[in-house]
């Protein structure tokens, strides 16, 4: 069974951290992808990051859990210049990224 490191962020730093099955990090990331949804909906932010899979070569080596509504200027700081990641995040429908 492969393992990986995961960190929970809230308000942009990091509140617990754990090691995982890997398996166990994705069914995790399902789960807030279904509550970033519903926070999408509430705050009417154009994004809501909650999450970022973090790979060394083909090896997922870190799962980062977060769940921060943005918009367009942020999101593209934050995520714009990721390199070896998986971005977990929904979008406004209809607007542009």
């Amino acid at each position: 069974m492969a393992l990986v490191s995961m960190q929970f962020y809230e308000d942009h730093r990091v509140v617990g951290r754990c090691v995982s099955s890997t398996k166990a990090a994705q069914a995790i990331l399902v789960e807030r992808g279904k509550r970033a949804a519903k926070l999408l909906r509430e705050t009417g932010a154009q994004h809501v990051l909650y999450g970022c899979k973090i790979y060394s070569g083909d090896t997922l080596v870190a799962v980062q859990l977060y769940m921060i509504p943005m918009d367009d200027a942020e999101f593209e700081r934050v995520t714009g210049k990721a390199n070896q990641v998986i971005v977990y995040a929904i979008h406004r429908h209809g607007e542009a990224v």
